[in-house]
């Protein structure tokens, strides 16, 4: 079952979600990836510094020995619903999150229905796969976001949250590099690491609860909003505009011909 998504920005309906899903099964026995491990690498990716071009994600996607489409017109609606897909997880990051900024994940289908302690013993994986997308992603760069990383207080912190959802815990070490630098620019990411820290020494060498879980899938809306905000600050800087100097009426024109301004270039005529 799919976790529904809010009418809030219709980009990519349930619909072209069920209908992607469909699409992507044939290409599992050839290496590619499910539906939530597609929304996990393109939200890697649209929160990345650097631009990824699809020819170099949609390997990981499909596999590298991807089968032909039988018509022209089924390889058309596959791509066109990978960049609704796209556009919408470029949307859903954007807003302020809520309800509808949750990603595409695959839940027990009676999840709602578990008690307390069901949920506290229950290890269903949810989102691991959204993980192994996301990681797959930031592995395409993982310079950048060491960098990121080293420079941007909690953000190694977040992506530990997120790697706590892989499948083998040893891997959270190795995806979340402790950062290196002390001037570093605060994010608040405050509730990413409190779940970090609760759970990196408690659930680094266990399978984690359902509820556990769940309190990382929780956070994952706000760490992607503002893994956004952090890429906008980085790509968007601030140019200040160039403004030449102003030039008195009766100081020489800056053009070289000897005169005063108000005389050469001041006049209006010039």
């Amino acid at each position: 079952m799919t976790i529904p998504q809010s009418n809030l920005a219709m980009l990519f309906s349930d619909d072209d979600a069920e209908r992607l899903e469909a699409m992507l099964e044939r290409f599992l026995d050839h290496g590619g990836l499910p539906l939530e491990a597609v929304d996990g690498l393109l939200s890697a990716i649209v929160v990345a510094v650097d631009v990824i071009p699809p020819s170099e994600y949609l390997p990981s996607i499909v596999g590298e020995e991807a089968p032909i489409w039988e018509t022209t017109e089924q390889a058309q609606e596959f791509f066109g619903l990978l960049m609704r897909l796209n556009n919408h997880i470029a949307d859903r990051v954007a807003r302020e999150p809520d309800d509808s900024s949750r990603p595409f994940l695959m839940t027990p289908d009676a999840v709602e229905n578990l008690d307390d302690a069901a949920l506290a013993n229950d290890d269903f994986p949810i989102a691991t796969d959204w993980a192994i997308g996301f990681m797959i992603g930031v592995g395409m760069r993982d310079d950048d976001w060491d960098e990121r990383s080293a420079a941007t207080d909690g953000l190694a912190e977040a992506l530990r949250v997120i790697a706590l959802l892989l499948p083998d815990p040893t891997d959270v070490d190795n995806a979340s590099p402790e950062p290196a630098s002390e001037a570093r620019t605060p994010l608040r990411w405050s509730a990413a690491d409190e779940v970090a820290e609760e759970l990196s020494a408690s659930a680094a060498d266990r399978p984690m609860t359902l509820t556990e879980r769940m309190s990382i899938v929780a956070l994952l809306p706000d760490i992607l909003h503002r893994l956004h905000l952090d890429r906008l600050e980085r790509t968007h800087a601030h140019v200040p505009v160039r403004r030449d100097p102003k030039v008195g009426r009766n100081e020489p024109c800056p053009c070289g011909s000897g005169k005063k301004y108000k005389k050469c270039h001041g006049d209006g005529v010039h």
